[in-house]
Order: structure tokens, then C-alpha cells, then sequence
């Protein structure tokens, strides 16, 4: 959507989707501020199946092992624990330094984003890209991220695990449904 290769057609194109999509949101919620009505926005074309994906994932992680343990309790913290989107592949005409570099044919690289989650010494943040080919979700997905955990780590309630399933999925992975059991005090 915001590559430079587009047309000024291709520019207008979106310009006038972006116009139709903003309208819609007035009318369909007449009394969000403007920023929500931009948050919306984005997610709607941003992406929000990875986002839901992530944090799906995020709160499997989370509760998975939880046993009448209380909500707070369960090691939120500010970035994602885990993410929806597994790898992604780019296109690059120089490999990577690690694997010799120099200039070739155009390759095709896959990146493990788990490994910026679950390996020592790894930024959680790069789940979601770095550089010019960062998400630009990044900031509307951490943002929400930090508003749920803000208020778990205030819920006292206990919570205890007690399945999962998973749905078909074509790109992301991510539960179809997660059963807990909520005790109230």
C-alpha cells in the first residue's frame, strides 16, 4: 500500500478506499474519537488477523500452564510472548553477512520469528520487523499489547487452564479457542 513503485492511478486508488473506509467507520460508529475511529482503520487495513493471531498466542502462552493461579500473576510483560506469524520470507539480492554476503541472483530467505522470542539474548521487538521492512502495525499492536497487560497484572481473580483447540488456519497459527476456568473471590 505505501510502496514508492505505485502509480499516481494506484496512489488514488487507496486514497479513495482510505476515504470510503473512514466514512464507513463514522457512520458505523458515530460516537468514537478520532482516534479510535483511526485505530479501527488500521487494524481493518493493517492487518488484523496477525494481530489477533499474536495475541492468541501470546495469551496461550500466558495461561497454558496456569492452575488456580491468579491473573496478575502470570508474567505480563510489555512486549508479546509469543506471535502469530511464524516466519515471513523476503527477497534479497545480497545474502545475509552470516551466510557470506556478496551480491547474486535474487534469493529467497525465510526468518524464524520465534527465534526473536524463545533464543537467548533475542529483541522480542523484532517480531515485527526492523528497518524499512518493520510491520507498520508495530506501534497500534504493542500499544493495545500494553493496555491488556496493564490490566491483568491489576486482576486478582484465579484462573486455571483447561484446553485448547486449534482451527484451520491458511498463514497464521493461532487458537480457535482457549477454556479456562475463572474462580470468582
Amino acid at each position: 500500500m505505501l510502496s514508492g513503485n505505485n502509480s499516481l492511478k494506484t496512489f488514488r486508488e487507496i486514497d479513495q478506499s482510505l476515504t470510503r473506509l473512514h466514512a464507513m467507520a463514522k457512520t458505523r460508529f458515530p460516537d468514537d474519537s478520532d482516534e479510535r475511529r483511526g485505530i479501527r482503520m488500521a487494524v481493518a487495513t493493517m492487518g488484523a488477523e496477525p494481530l489477533a493471531a499474536t495475541m492468541a498466542n501470546s495469551f496461550l502462552r500466558l495461561l497454558k500452564t496456569a492452575r488456580q493461579q491468579r491473573v496478575s500473576t502470570l508474567g505480563w510483560a510489555a512486549h508479546f510472548p509469543d506471535t502469530g506469524l511464524l516466519s515471513i520470507a523476503r527477497e534479497c539480492r545480497e545474502a545475509p553477512v552470516d551466510l557470506g554476503g556478496g551480491v547474486s541472483e535474487v534469493r529467497l530467505f525465510e526468518i524464524d520469528l520465534t527465534r526473536c522470542l524463545h533464543e537467548d539474548g533475542a529483541n522480542p521487538s523484532h517480531i515485527f520487523g526492523t528497518g524499512r521492512h518493520a510491520c507498520l502495525g508495530r506501534g497500534l499492536s504493542l500499544s493495545l499489547w500494553q493496555r491488556v497487560v496493564a490490566d491483568m497484572r491489576k486482576n486478582q481473580r484465579r484462573v486455571s487452564f483447561i484446553g485448547v483447540s486449534q482451527a484451520p488456519r491458511k498463514i497464521f497459527e493461532y487458537p480457535g479457542e482457549l477454556t479456562i476456568e475463572v474462580e470468582n473471590e
